[in-house]
């Protein structure tokens, strides 16, 4: 189930919606009610505490764990 991040053209406004099927699915701001909505590309984070087996490279060189 995707969560899609919009921003709404009429009051700028960004909010998040859970599309269940993305088929003709349309779209309106929960705000002003608006429908000329544009998806946005989000960004994404990594969850997990220190031990969780997880890292994230902050380079784009080699890593550290044998790929590249």
């Amino acid at each position: 189930m995707p969560i899609y991040e919009y921003r709404c053209s009429d009051c700028s406004r960004l909010f998040e919606k859970i599309i269940w099927n993305s088929q003709n699915v349309k779209v309106r701001c929960p705000y002003c009610q608006g429908d000329k909505v544009l998806r946005v590309l989000s960004a994404f984070s990594k969850s997990g505490g220190k031990n969780t087996g997880i890292s994230m490279s902050s380079s784009c060189g080699p890593s550290s764990s044998g790929f590249s």
